[in-house]
């Protein structure tokens, strides 16, 4: 009979209630102005942050008299908030959660830094099929042309002892020239073949992320944690007139990072989000050599690869983009 050593399992899942907690809340907070259920997140993140928090202890107090109180304005004979008004509600339980958590942060001594990199991108393959189910499968890279375009992504973030939180910007513009190889239907219109089009390409990464370093040596680093992401794309063919076929979504990732100082002060760095299921996947990892020029700044260079896509009934398209850049991040 396999036997449970209770004060191993309790010690065990002691180390795990903190950072399974700040990822609720990290969560959460995303979902609040993204499309999902962000309070459940947060009272989980706080019921499991509370035993050990002060402030979380404070923060599911308030939010609890919240929601009590839009429930009963609900309930009572005034007829129900609108959306607006609950929305307000939510940015207010926010706000109080926010503001609940400063004075822990400040006393964690979190350290704010910012990423900068810098680049050129190129695409490796690129198919479209709009819509899914009936248009015209082609390729922005195979029958057209795409030309390699410079690119840059800014991360800003905080960290104290093992946390650390971040968000991204990461625009991409790519644009493509050619003929149509046969007739390409697109997003409802036809173009016939050998006519010359101008395809362009945009895809805009939006993150809030956030990890913790699992483990921590002088020379070795670990960490995992959760990603929150909004893409904003958009597939244009142009020969004439132009068709464009926009989308905007939520992704959530599994976020990682493994630094190893081989021979200080150089190191190798991998670093990526990453997720696959359902009609599609996405994955951005780099591959890095570190540069420590000083205690506050880490300089890098190396190989990024950004891939995935999504097949549905209304969009096809998978793609691969090859980035060689380098950055440098900057402790304050």
């Amino acid at each position: 009979m396999l036997r449970v050593d209770r004060r191993r399992a309790s010690a065990v899942l002691e180390r795990l209630a903190a950072p399974l907690g700040y990822g609720l809340l990290a969560v959460g907070g995303a979902l609040l102005i993204l499309p999902g259920p962000g309070l459940p997140f947060l009272l989980g993140g706080l019921a499991l942050l509370a035993p050990r928090r002060a402030w979380a202890r404070r923060a599911r107090r308030r939010l609890r008299l919240g929601l009590a109180r839009l429930r009963r304005g609900r309930d009572g004979p005034a007829p129900p908030r609108s959306r607006r008004d609950r929305k307000g509600a939510v940015a207010a339980g926010a706000a109080l959660l926010l503001a609940a958590a400063l004075p822990s942060a400040a006393r964690a001594e979190w350290v704010p830094w910012i990423d900068l990199e810098t680049g050129g991108v190129w695409s490796g393959y690129n198919d479209v099929r709009i819509p899914g189910d009936g248009g015209t499968k082609f390729s922005l890279t195979d029958d057209l042309s795409t030309f390699p375009a410079p690119y840059t992504r800014v991360r800003v973030g905080l960290s104290a002892g093992r946390h650390e939180i971040s968000a991204l910007y990461a625009p991409l513009r790519l644009a493509a020239a050619g003929a149509a190889p046969s007739d390409v239907s697109f997003n409802g219109t036809t173009f016939p073949a050998g006519t010359p089009l101008r395809g362009s390409y945009r895809f805009d990464s939006y993150r809030l992320g956030w990890r913790y370093r699992v483990v921590q040596g002088e020379r070795f680093e670990v960490a995992l944690g959760a990603t929150a992401k909004i893409r904003d794309a958009a597939i244009a063919v142009c020969a004439a007139t132009c068709t464009v076929r926009s989308d905007t979504g939520f992704v959530p990732l599994a976020s990682f990072r493994v630094h190893w100082t081989f021979a200080p002060p150089f190191g190798l760095l991998l670093d990526g989000d990453a997720l696959a299921g359902g009609p599609g996947r996405a994955e951005d990892v780099t591959l890095a050599l570190t540069w420590e020029a000083a205690d506050n700044v880490t300089a890098r260079a190396g190989w990024r690869i950004v891939e995935g896509g999504a097949d549905t009934r209304s969009v096809y398209n998978f793609a691969l983009l090859s980035y060689l850049g380098a950055g440098v991040t900057v402790r304050f």
